[in-house]
């Protein structure tokens, strides 16, 4: 479940990076798909890991421990979208794109 939802993700994200081909907010050095800002990869896919890892946990660990769990693993994966916009590499709505499709995955 965890390599297909991973697996998932990549190859949503590069098949809409592909078809939407919206440049970057500034002027990095990326090439190829790379090089297309909608949607964020780094968001989709760890927002999918952290996503994942949280649902598997919440099945195994204690009740009062899931919500503080679930809660730590998803903002880990918010700082990564966060860190997107702070970089300059994506625009707003690719992070929230991102999100969306981590969310639907």
């Amino acid at each position: 479940t965890w390599a297909a939802s991973l697996a998932c993700s990549a190859s949503l994200n590069s098949l809409i990076k592909w078809l939407v081909g919206r440049s970057r907010p500034t002027a990095l050095d990326y090439d190829g798909l790379s090089a297309f800002s909608f949607p964020s990869g780094h968001a989709t896919v760890n927002l999918t890991l952290y996503g994942v890892v949280a649902v598997f946990l919440w099945r195994e660990i204690a009740p009062e421990k899931r919500w503080s769990a679930a809660v730590l693993l998803i903002l880990f994966g918010a700082a990564i979208a966060v860190s997107r916009l702070y970089l300059g590499a994506h625009w707003f709505t690719d992070v929230v794109a991102s999100s969306l499709l981590a969310v639907a995955i």
